[in-house]
């Protein structure tokens, strides 16, 4: 085997790029990504990443909150090793100079969301995201170790015997077909919510990760389990950004139009409550009320207070023409982060050799049915940092090293205008919304289930005929994610944590993961097998 393997990694959100700059001493990496180098959910992370940093609170607080939140389906092992070791990358990412925000004391400025106990959340204002991001980017562009391919859409991982050994992917800006070969390849792609019609991911959320490592033939478990963030920005025109959890931690409270407080009738912890049960809440009061949304009442802070905590937010809800100072804002709850995915360790090993994949893209058994807050961004340092170390007993042989390269100008050239008629993913988002959306009911989920399969078809003849383009790519993953999120949820006879099941409103006893059926397909490459080079 080479002295220094070649690791891609797929997907440039916190776990890749960190993972990526982690095991770039030991390994040459290739850093793909279908966008921008910046393009990614963890860009939009406005909260922050959870740990326990102070003497009053405890590990042993922080896994109850998980488990918790988690309402029963959490794996106790992997909540307890990643929440302990979370101290320990807050302090390595200080050590590499990163500057999070801090009291005048010089102490770091915790705040507390919602399912925790205790303010643990160390944050960069209210961009998180952003900072951990734009300083990543930074590092990765300037790491002579590091290869980046920008716009680069990755087709398929390819896959011989059960032995993965890179991915074919297509460069969109010269319509190349690449075969990049590898000695591991780790997906870091982030999650779905594009396939909903109201979500907060960016739109490049199309669930590529699931539906490639479906095709390759990977185990996903827990893919009923869409977490849906609470306070999404309501707005007619559908111009609508996230407001952070923090908000309500900092004692903003959730009312109806006229101002009555509903939250202390569902949950103890009133506008703390975990996720799932604040957005249950809320879709049951907008349908009770007949309202578009529900009101963040944020009016006991002052201009000043609400501009120096949290910038962003208040620039934008100003963008809007609301002064939170004065107004209560508006909110709806989105489809926000998957708690299932690919099936993988806490290092990240998944049931196919030389297949890693980190953070989002991952179902470690943290979340269980519902994910505690900010515990997000801490599994994807954690898991980046566990596989960096176990990627050497990762790696398998390549047949070869390189790549292939083939020119794949499309059978029929297509109009943008024609691509959108195609595809249509506002078609889908509005049926995920409306089949498989926060309550959800069983004849809803089998009619949407025995739908899915015939546009699945009607995109693989569109590959046959207009060949291979991102956009009919980024439609097959949302189709096959959607189809993976509904088959799931149809399946899982009970109410858990964010699914709601309308015909099955209590929970059983005993909690189990769920696994997803096996792949019967082609892979997106086969279909249009004439572009394969020969063997």
């Amino acid at each position: 085997m080479n002295p220094r393997p070649h690791i891609l990694v797929v997907g440039s959100g916190l776990a890749g790029m960190y993972y990526a700059l982690k095991v770039s001493s030991e390994a040459n990496v290739t850093l793909v990504c279908k966008n921008q180098l910046f393009d990614s959910n963890t860009f939009w992370a406005q909260g922050g990443i959870a740990s326990v940093m102070k003497e009053d609170d405890s590990i042993e607080k922080h896994i109850a909150d998980t488990i918790e939140a988690g309402d029963g389906l959490c794996d106790l092992n992997v909540v307890t090793e990643l929440l302990s070791k979370a101290p320990k990358v807050i302090e390595q990412l200080l050590h590499d100079g990163f500057n999070f925000t801090r009291n005048a004391d010089g102490t770091l400025n915790l705040s507390r969301e919602g399912g925790h106990s205790e303010a643990r959340v160390v944050h960069a204002q209210d961009r998180t995201g952003e900072y951990l991001i734009k300083n990543l980017t930074e590092k990765i562009k300037a790491h002579p170790q590091i290869t980046v391919l920008e716009n680069t859409q990755v087709v398929d991982l390819y896959v011989n015997e059960n032995i993965c050994t890179g991915a074919w992917a297509i460069n969109k800006t010269s319509n190349e077909l690449i075969l990049i070969r590898a000695n591991l390849t780790v997906l870091a792609t982030g999650g779905a919510g594009g396939i909903f019609k109201k979500n907060t991911n960016p739109a490049g959320a199309t669930g590529d990760g699931y539906a490639m490592a479906w095709r390759a033939g990977a185990l996903l478990s827990n893919m009923e389990f869409v977490q849906f963030h609470p306070t999404m920005f309501y707005s007619k025109n559908g111009n609508s950004f996230l407001i952070s959890e923090t908000l309500r931690g900092y004692g903003a409270e959730l009312k109806l139009p006229n101002g009555d407080s509903f939250m202390q009738h569902y949950h103890k912890l009133g506008s703390l409550a975990p996720r799932d049960i604040i957005s249950k809440a809320i879709a049951e009061q907008m349908q009770l009320n007949h309202i578009p949304c529900v009101y963040l009442d944020t009016t006991v802070f002052s201009e000043a207070e609400l501009q120096g905590k949290f910038p962003y937010i208040f620039g934008q809800c100003i963008k809007h023409g609301i002064n939170p100072s004065r107004q209560m804002i508006p909110v709806v709850p989105a489809a926000h982060y998957f708690c299932g995915g690919i099936l993988a360790d806490t290092s990240g090993k998944t049931s196919i050799p030389g297949l890693a994949v980190i953070g989002e893209s991952a179902c470690t058994g943290l979340h269980g049915a519902n994910r505690l807050a900010s515990n997000s961004l801490l599994e994807a340092l954690v898991m980046a940092d566990n596989c960096s170390k176990q990627t050497l007993q990762y790696l398998v042989d390549l047949e070869y090293t390189g790549e292939k390269f083939l020119n794949i100008a499309p059978v029929n050239l297509v109009s943008d205008e024609q691509i959108q008629k195609i595809t249509n993913p506002a078609e889908l988002q509005n049926m995920m919304w409306h089949f498989c959306g926060i309550i959800r009911t069983e004849s809803l989920l089998k009619l949407f289930k025995n739908i899915l399969p015939e546009q699945i078809k009607e995109v693989k003849n569109n590959i046959r005929e207009y060949g291979l383009l991102p956009a009919l790519i980024e439609q097959m993953n949302r189709l096959q994610t959607a189809f993976l999120v509904t088959d799931a949820a149809w399946k899982r006879k009970e109410s858990r944590g964010c699914h709601l099941y309308k015909n099955y409103p209590l929970k059983l006893s005993a909690g189990a993961k769920s696994i997803s059926i096996p792949y019967d397909g082609e892979q997106l490459i086969h279909i249009f097998e004439e572009t394969i080079p020969q063997k």
